[in-house]
């Protein structure tokens, strides 16, 4: 009879020990994902704080699309006569070919930020126009869909400060030689 007790009790113990362990590596996990994404978070502030201090706004152009948790572009870019290349998280629907402004850090040009919102055309890219209307806004980027020659073609834009509603039109300027590179002209 006593053994069956000593059993019982070195089983409560064990299940007991289990928990302990079982809750210690949850609040492990949970830390180590808050403190990621806060360290993260922190990371970018202070980076784009930097570069903001230090950084001129340059041209880039994207060379290489992809989706690896998560879409990103690698973009070329020069300064002070020299190449350089990011890859950087990027919203969908982005083309190779297409062109941004680019802050890039003077002190280290290796560290950029790719301004999303900020599309451009050179004056010798040959472009048309069309209608788009827009399917979707968020805080910091609008979705809208136009058409070329009977091909429907959506797109994710960044914006700043705009007041644009689901079902708005404005004209859309797109590239010729490659209609899905495009850029909606909000107000």
């Amino acid at each position: 009879m006593k053994n069956i007790d000593i059993d019982k009790k070195s089983l409560k113990g064990k299940v007991i020990s289990d928990i302990i362990k079982v809750a210690f590596a949850c609040a492990l996990g949970v830390g180590v994902f808050y403190g990621g994404t806060s360290f993260s978070k922190y990371y970018y502030n202070n980076k784009y704080e930097k570069i903001e201090k230090n950084g001129i706004v340059t041209d880039c152009e994207v060379i290489k699309t992809g989706n690896m948790k998560g879409n990103y572009v690698v973009t070329k870019y020069y300064y002070n006569d020299k190449k350089y290349e990011i890859r950087e998280a990027s919203p969908a629907f982005i083309e190779v070919g297409e062109k941004f402004k680019i802050m890039v850090d003077t002190t280290d040009p290796n560290e950029s930020v790719i301004l999303f919102e900020s599309p451009f055309f050179y004056n010798t890219d040959i472009t048309d126009v069309s209608i788009g209307e827009v399917t979707e806004v968020l805080e910091k980027r609008v979705t809208y869909q136009y058409s070329v020659s009977g091909t429907r073609f959506k797109r994710i834009q960044g914006i700043i400060n705009k007041k644009l509603k689901v079902g708005d039109t404005y004209e859309v300027q797109y590239l010729v030689s490659n209609p899905a590179i495009a850029i909606i002209k909000l107000p």
